[in-house]
């Protein structure tokens, strides 16, 4: 590869600029020509009078402007020309096949570290598979650990990573353990592989399941004491019965608010219930 070099060091007069292209231009005199329009256009008073001569002004000005822009745009195509030729040239010669041999070779070597990387793969998921087997874990594949293999890691290093991520499933698995809802906490670690989450999802769900059940045992409460009191109440306040045309008298006390005292004599005045002041 040194020798290679060298040969390039010893051969770079073969590729040499014959001449730079030279360019005449006495671009000064077109300077002061411009200067000199331009001076007098902004020395105009633009009126309603005068707008039609500065309009003019204006546009010779563009057009001077603008037969300048093709001359160097012709500069440049004639500079240019000798460069895009030598470019089509190396481009033949020297890129294309460059490029072509270097993509072979990128294949070839990224073949051969893709094998090793499988190889050392394989090695790793193998232990990951063993650790998991020693703590009796069985839910986990390696995938889901996230190690990265690369080359510039050592094996002792991706099994250290393997060997930590059972290590620290084990000890989710036992915190679980100790907590009051374990299965379903279980049931929610293996989606996420996070214990915190885990134990926070199903505490909250078991909290709002008991919130809903005292919303419904009290209103279920509420309704037995209205049912009672709609209950006592009809029996205090029931029609008169007749049993083989028997009138019945019931006498009792009552208390409210002047308000509802008139409605009760209302009631009954309504529904034909005889009544007496005490």
């Amino acid at each position: 590869m040194e020798r290679w070099w060298k040969k390039i060091e010893e051969n770079k007069s073969l590729i040499t600029i014959k001449q730079l292209p030279v360019i005449e231009a006495h671009l000064d005199q077109f300077s002061a020509s411009l200067k000199e329009k331009i001076e007098f256009a902004n020395s105009l008073v633009c009126t309603e009078d005068s707008i039609s001569k500065v309009k003019q002004i204006r546009a010779d000005i563009t057009k001077y402007f603008n037969e300048l822009e093709k001359i160097r745009k012709a500069v440049k195509c004639k500079v240019l020309e000798p460069y895009e030729a030598f470019e089509k040239i190396y481009k033949e010669k020297i890129e294309i096949p460059y490029k072509e041999s270097d993509e072979k070779l990128k294949s070839k070597i990224d073949e051969i570290n893709n094998k090793l990387k499988e190889d050392i793969k394989a090695e790793v998921v193998e232990y990951f598979n063993e650790c998991l087997a020693s703590y009796g874990i069985d839910f986990v594949t390696f995938d889901r650990a996230n190690i990265k293999i690369l080359l510039s890691e050592s094996i002792s290093s991706l099994k250290k990573q393997a060997k930590a991520f059972v290590e620290k499933i084990h000890n989710d698995l036992q915190l679980i353990d100790t907590q009051e809802h374990r299965d379903e906490i279980l049931v929610e670690y293996k989606e996420s592989l996070n214990v915190s989450d885990a134990i926070l999802k199903v505490t909250n769900r078991h909290k709002e399941l008991e919130r809903v059940k005292q919303d419904s045992e009290q209103r279920k409460l509420q309704q037995e004491r209205l049912n009672e009191t709609e209950k006592a109440v009809d029996n205090i306040i029931a029609p008169p019965t007749e049993i083989n045309n028997e009138i019945l008298t019931a006498v009792f006390e009552v208390k409210g608010t002047k308000d509802q005292l008139k409605r009760l004599v209302c009631f009954m005045k309504q529904n034909k219930i005889e009544y007496r002041d005490i």
